[in-house]
């Protein structure tokens, strides 16, 4: 057995657990995808219909790296809280005799998956939500005029 198909058999007989770790993820690259999207707007990098284009594109970037730490934070917590819950498992693969390294590579095999996952659905989800949180942001900045 490769560790690949160790890898998604896991993902596949732990999806329960990998729910909250996914999760978390697909929030984080949803969010960074639609604050990105805005500043990369063209009314917002050409200054275009948008007064003080450059202000708020300054404070949507400071936004971007709070979302960024946040996010960091968020999923290492989810991430170790998981890996907290298969502790007995990693127990009784080193009783077969997996070694810790070949533990961490499987986790990380497991994680690299998910995430990829994780990417593209908050992609996708992003570019859904997309014309909805600017149509909001343009109702925000249509009113402070």
């Amino acid at each position: 057995m490769k560790f690949r198909h160790l890898a998604t058999s896991n993902i596949r007989g732990n999806w329960r657990q990998y729910t909250a770790f996914f999760f978390s993820s697909v929030f984080s690259v949803m969010i960074f995808f639609l604050y990105a999207q805005f500043i990369l707007h063209p009314d917002v990098v050409g200054g275009g219909k948008l007064q003080a284009a450059n202000y708020v594109k300054q404070g949507m970037v400071a936004c971007e790296y709070i979302i960024v730490i946040f996010s960091f934070f968020f999923v290492l917590y989810s991430l170790s809280a998981f890996l907290k819950s298969r502790s007995k498992e990693f127990g009784l693969l080193s009783l077969f005799g997996m070694t810790n390294g070949q533990i961490r590579r499987m986790v990380l095999t497991e994680t690299m998956v998910i995430a990829a996952l994780a990417t593209t659905v908050g992609i996708g989800l992003g570019l859904l939500f997309s014309k909805l949180f600017l149509l909001a942001l343009r109702e925000i900045f249509k009113g402070a005029r």
